[in-house]
């Protein structure tokens, strides 16, 4: 999980960016904005696993099953100039 501090135009700025790469706003209060991405399932990588060795597709089901959603977490700061 990722937290940023930004000034109300660099959040708006910012959260336009993360919904660009998939993020979706999942809670907004006038003080935070708090954004998530779901994890995504690799077939090209489980595939050449599965092809080449049982043992690939077994490592990356792990690391797939260990992995967490993505996160981020703005704070909005008041008064504070645009840069």
């Amino acid at each position: 999980m990722r937290a940023l501090s930004l000034s109300r135009e660099q959040a708006d700025g910012q959260v336009q960016g993360l919904i660009l790469q998939g993020y979706t706003i999942v809670n907004q209060t006038p003080k935070s904005i708090t954004l998530s991405k779901k994890k995504e399932f690799n077939w090209i990588v489980a595939g050449l696993g599965f092809v080449f060795m049982f043992i690939g597709l077994f490592a990356y089901l792990i690391y797939y099953s260990a992995k967490k959603d993505d996160m981020v977490v703005i704070n909005i700061q008041e008064n504070v100039q645009a840069a």
